[in-house]
């Protein structure tokens, strides 16, 4: 999914934009699954950035493997043996090998998040802190299960 950015010569494109890179757009194609129920994902006063909320990846590591990057789980669990697949996660521009910060924001999930089911997967965008406090841009997108995911979160702006 590696894509070029585009660069405009007065204006500023938001990271969460589609205008923002060349290449093919993938939407997400299952109509079963869950958006988060609460203020999240909405858009700011200015309507440039997002409101968000920055969860954490948890015991879990990422390692390139033929263009993708496949988190892994660093955790023994009863569920999970060491070192098993547990997401993957697609960057934007293909100079990104790592998300240091591990920050993400759950846009989808596979099941209600009501639901304590560790298994369920949630559907993520990786996104870093800009040089704002609580402003974030996109890295990329993802899919995880959900028991490697932070339950809390920080409030925050994706620009």
């Amino acid at each position: 999914m590696e894509s070029d950015q585009i660069f405009y010569d007065n204006d500023y494109v938001p990271s969460w934009s589609w205008m923002r890179y060349n290449g093919k757009i993938d939407f997400l194609t299952q109509s079963d699954l869950q958006v988060p129920r609460n203020e999240s994902l909405s858009f700011d006063n200015s309507e440039r950035g997002i409101n968000i909320e920055v969860r954490q990846l948890e015991d879990c590591y990422t390692r390139e493997r033929d263009g993708e990057h496949i988190i892994f789980s660093k955790a023994k669990r009863v569920e999970v043996m060491k070192g098993v697949e547990v997401g993957i996660l697609h960057f934007d521009m293909g100079s990104t090998a790592e998300v240091e910060s591990r920050n993400c924001v759950v846009i989808a999930m596979s099941q209600d998040d009501d639901k304590d089911d560790p298994n369920k997967e949630y559907y993520i965008l990786a996104v870093q802190r800009t040089s704002g406090e609580e402003e974030y841009e996109r890295l990329g997108v993802g899919r995880v299960r959900a028991c490697y995911v932070s339950k809390g979160s920080t409030s925050g702006k994706l620009l």
